[in-house]
């Protein structure tokens, strides 16, 4: 047992990823061998993180661009779905647009409790924006990222990754986006600032990510520190947490 808590404990402080504490259930043995079920998470980590790396090592731009439109229409259809089903609150929705027109903070986080509505909320909020802007980028003006909408959408990594593309596209930006995640973290506050001068002054862009509860812990995403010091001007970004969320 010492020697199983010592080689875990190395492993967790290798420096590597580490996924600990996934879910799983004994199943017994058949035909003399332990089973184990309920490795869907496990699996579906795996796989993307295989994914990523083959990505790294053979970048491909067209498919890579073609998996970002499709986790992108996958958001999509998730905050049209939870717009739709959204009822009432138009108070919550007023008080958010007053705190974000005040301009005293770009920086905005929502909380609810647990099964209050708060995808739909934002979805709902996100779609308020988008319309009441009068502009012909009106539908570029909003950035949403909606964690459990799409596999591996809880990944900070992953996450910062299709923000900074989906930038880079709709903004024609002209910056490479980083494939490890300390590069990502340090370039994707340039990518705001590019796209805050590309939507010009009397613009704003919304960024929003929902439910920052569900963050996976990979690269100690759940501590926050991946949002920028320094948010540009043109630029709010609107989070949603549970109550005693990070």
């Amino acid at each position: 047992a010492k020697k199983i808590e010592g080689l875990k404990s190395q492993i967790r402080t290798s420096g590597f990823e580490v996924y600990d504490g996934y879910s799983s259930r004994w199943l017994g043995e058949v035909d003399g061998k332990p089973m184990l079920g309920g490795l869907e998470d496990f699996g579906m980590r795996v796989l993307h993180n295989i994914w990523n790396a083959i990505q790294r090592d053979y970048p491909d731009d067209e498919a890579r661009e073609d998996a970002i439109a499709q986790v992108t229409a996958m958001h999509e259809a998730f905050a049209e779905t939870q717009a739709t089903g959204f009822v009432g609150r138009k108070g919550a929705l007023k008080q958010v647009q007053e705190v974000i027109d005040e301009g005293k903070s770009q920086l905005v986080l929502a909380v609810g409790k647990p099964g209050s509505g708060k995808s739909a909320f934002m979805a709902a909020y996100a779609q308020q924006f988008s319309q009441s802007k009068q502009s012909k980028l009106a539908k570029s003006l909003v950035l949403s990222h909606f964690i459990g909408a799409a596999p591996g959408s809880g990944n900070v990594s992953a996450i910062l990754s299709r923000l900074c593309h989906e930038m880079k596209r709709r903004f024609a930006l002209a910056l490479d986006v980083p494939v490890d995640y300390p590069d990502l973290v340090m370039a994707w506050p340039t990518f705001l600032e590019d796209s805050s001068s590309a939507v010009g002054k009397d613009c704003t862009l919304l960024v929003l990510i929902d439910g920052l509860d569900l963050l996976e812990d990979t690269h100690n995403g759940r501590a926050m520190d991946w949002l920028p010091l320094t948010i540009p001007k043109g630029i709010v970004v609107l989070l949603s947490t549970t109550e005693g969320g990070p």
